[in-house]
């Protein structure tokens, strides 16, 4: 069904591929994970834990032969369904979409939006720091993007410049949800350490155990970094920059507004109950005034006075940015090191071992012909129905995904007047 194209990103445990469905002619990125690679981790894993405990013969026997029933809990088989489970579902202009999903004897394949405009983590290596007005306008889509997963009861928990596509137009769109949390109620805690060294909030660090509280703290490093450089709590020593994060005062540059630096100390607030984006406005305000009219009023900050967010949620504004794209096929974004490699399956190279179909059982998928309204490239689309980020929406149940990091070059930067 898919003619494999070009290698554009790499990980741990498969590819991104760009490709190309043949009876359609469409574009698409395709995730190609490698069971093999897959259940080998979760197997070290496992006997690495059983090791610990070799001195009690009757737990090492029982150990053994449950390992197969362990392997369905290990985190990395749970995050895999529960990454796929949260694409199924989300539609939404700033979040990447999930179009097709099946899996073959050797693989796990996703096929997604193909974004070809790179990662923010390359533009910003590029340009050092961004402009105020650049760094606002993607925390604002970024903003409109998180309470629509918090509304759809999912935690993202891997906010991070290498998530953050951006599209031919310049518009951003997450992608990686390999540490989201979904099926999240609003007063339910999680005690897993996931997320990205400088990017885990404290209650993450001190397993304190946390809540959607957490990507508005990596927001707030995010916008950071965007307008600095760096995260406000860098050390190449990720143990002594969790103790900054802990001990240290946030670190704010002379050159930075007075209202930028109150909008970052709020997201950055240790207590996570009076974290900026902590408290919802009151249903009546959106039910009666619209679903923007919720978010105007939550995030009500001087520094983001200035945004239109109807415009901004229509993809109306004009984004501070456009990258060199000439068209939708074009890999000039992506770094030499994987475009060079040649595009394949990989076929017998590493079977998976038996029963590893079974691991992943209602993995196949194919999105709604009506589900496509946010499509690569279209600026123009409306919202789709329900896509209120207060609305109350109940959680996820279906059975269940997945990005890239990618690497850039550069393009050149517009002026954002985000007007209306």
């Amino acid at each position: 069904d898919f003619e494999l194209m070009t290698v554009v990103g790499k990980g741990g445990y498969g590819k991104v591929v760009m490709v190309k469905k043949v009876d359609t002619g469409k574009i698409y990125a395709m995730k190609i994970l490698s069971k093999a690679s897959m259940i080998s981790k979760k197997k070290n894993d496992f006997e690495k834990e059983m090791r610990t405990r070799e001195h009690d013969s009757s737990s090492h026997l029982a150990g053994l032969i449950n390992i197969d029933k362990a392997l369905y809990k290990h985190w990395l088989v749970k995050s895999t369904k529960a990454e796929r489970r949260v694409l199924e579902v989300v539609n939404h202009p700033f979040i990447v979409k999930l179009h097709f999903a099946f899996q073959t004897k050797e693989n796990l394949c996703l096929v997604l939006d193909f974004i070809n405009g790179g990662e923010l983590f390359s533009h910003l290596a590029s340009q050092k720091v961004f402009s105020e007005s650049r760094a606002k306008f993607y925390t604002a889509e970024i903003i409109l993007a998180l309470e629509y997963l918090h509304a759809m009861h999912v935690i993202y928990r891997d906010l991070k410049p290498e998530n953050i596509l951006l599209d031919l137009n310049g518009h951003v769109r997450l992608t990686d949800f390999g540490h989201s949390k979904d099926e999240f109620s609003r007063d339910d805690r999680s005690f897993s350490m996931v997320g990205s060294p400088y990017y885990m909030a404290p209650e993450v660090v001190l397993n304190k155990g946390h809540g959607k509280e957490v990507d508005w703290w990596s927001l707030g490093i995010l916008a950071y970094e965007m307008m600095t450089g760096l995260p406000p709590f860098f050390d190449e020593n990720t143990r002594l920059a969790y103790q900054n994060l802990l001990t240290k005062p946030i670190p704010f540059p002379e050159t930075m507004s007075e209202d930028a630096k109150v909008m970052l100390a709020g997201l950055l607030d240790t207590d996570p109950k009076k974290r900026f984006g902590s408290v919802d406005p009151p249903e009546e305000v959106v039910r009666l005034n619209g679903e923007t009219a919720g978010i105007a009023q939550k995030w009500n900050q001087n520094w983001l006075s200035e945004v239109n967010w109807d415009r901004l949620l229509s993809m109306e504004a004009d984004p501070p940015f456009k990258p060199k794209v000439k068209g939708i096929t074009d890999i000039s974004n992506f770094s030499s090191h994987f475009t060079s490699e040649m595009a394949k399956y990989d076929q017998g190279a590493a079977a998976a071992p038996p029963g590893a179909e079974v691991l992943f059982e209602d993995f196949a998928y194919i999105a709604p012909v009506s589900d496509t309204m946010f499509s690569p490239g279209s600026p123009n689309k409306k919202s789709p129905p329900n896509s209120s980020p207060f609305a109350d929406i109940p959680p996820l149940t279906s059975p269940m995904g997945v990005g890239a990091k990618v690497q850039t070059n550069t393009s050149h930067e517009t002026n954002w007047q985000e007007g209306g």
